[in-house]
């Protein structure tokens, strides 16, 4: 399963396309009713347009996913992170997103996830460029962006500080331009609602609904367990071959390998502000995850060894979105 993904061909594109609708394909075998925990002022937008659970929404919420690992590969390899060129970062990321969200549901995270993917595009722009202030303006924007689809996003506007600094140096106008690119959605839509005499609902979608400290809502059941363990799993494994994410690397690549690895601990600042926390939170984990476990299975010489393990990881994550035929047999 691995040897396709190492494939750098247009044609792979179709491989990652069947992991998605392999991984989502209960959805659509089995339809189950759900309702977001928690969800910002754009989410609700959303869900006015479309039934949370139709078979748009799951159609959406299969092709998004796609669409975000395709952009998670994109940002790997233009950036020269994972290297050689393959597919293992878009096949990691429907993997590794596929234990945290449960198959055909359009989640508010999920959706904030692409512009938070958009976010990080845009700020690997900036190294070594001079004249960048669009740019900088788009990540703040970005970030916002997705703040308002899922509360808790709104902490990587310190990933953005944290990245200009890195890249650039320390430059105020840089953090001002940032900032104000951050603030201009909720501005817009915050005026929008007060010329409508909607303020108080829009602070109340947006704030007031969302803010808690440490609100996690997970029923104690297997399926919690198994998620736990993998995430757990998926951060050791990050965290063990940082060094070796870092060797042979340019300069370049090693800020932006840093820049990700700071977003893994940047990602845990949001269980102190987001209310109502479910399982599904931490797809807010699963961009930086993607590209370190690719990287890491890239570097096992013993292919065998790492398709044997991709596939005990491929299963149990099916068995987790098929888990109500499992326990059937028991």
């Amino acid at each position: 399963m691995l040897q396709i993904l190492r494939s750098n061909q247009l044609l792979v594109v179709i491989i990652v396309v069947i992991y998605a609708v392999l991984f989502h394909l209960h959805a659509f075998l089995v339809p189950t009713q759900w309702a977001p925990s928690s969800q910002g002022i754009l989410s609700s937008f959303v869900y006015e347009w479309i039934d949370i659970n139709s078979m748009a929404a799951r159609i959406a919420s299969t092709v998004l996913v796609i669409i975000q690992a395709l952009m998670i590969n994109h940002l790997a390899n233009v950036n020269k992170i994972a290297k050689p060129f393959s597919y293992f970062p878009a096949g990691f990321y429907l993997l590794v997103s596929s234990y945290f969200h449960e198959s055909g549901t359009l989640t508010p995270i999920l959706m904030a996830n692409t512009f938070y993917i958009l976010a990080i595009i845009e700020l690997y722009k900036v190294y070594k460029k001079n004249n960048c202030t669009d740019i900088i303006f788009n990540v703040g924007l970005w970030v916002g962006i997705s703040g308002l689809f899922y509360f808790s996003m709104n902490v990587f506007l310190i990933f953005g500080l944290l990245g200009l600094l890195t890249l650039r140096g320390l430059k105020i106008g840089d953090w001002l331009i940032l900032i104000i690119g951050f603030f201009v959605p909720t501005f817009l839509l915050g005026t929008y609602f007060f010329w409508n005499d909607e303020l108080p609902l829009f602070l109340q979608n947006q704030l007031t609904d969302n803010i808690g400290f440490l609100d996690f809502n997970y029923p104690a059941h297997w399926q919690f367990y198994v998620r736990l363990g993998a995430l757990v799993l998926f951060l050791l494994i990050s965290l063990v071959s940082f060094q070796n994410y870092l060797s042979k690397q340019t300069i370049q690549s090693q800020k932006f390998i840093t820049l990700l690895f700071a977003a893994l601990f940047i990602s845990f600042l949001s269980i102190l502000v987001q209310h109502n926390i479910e399982a599904d939170h931490f797809m807010i984990l699963a961009v930086p995850l993607s590209i370190f476990l690719s990287m890491t299975f890239l570097s096992i010489k013993k292919r065998t060894i790492a398709e044997i393990f991709f596939i005990i990881l491929f299963l149990l994550a099916l068995g987790l979105q098929f888990n109500e035929y499992l326990l059937s047999f028991f």
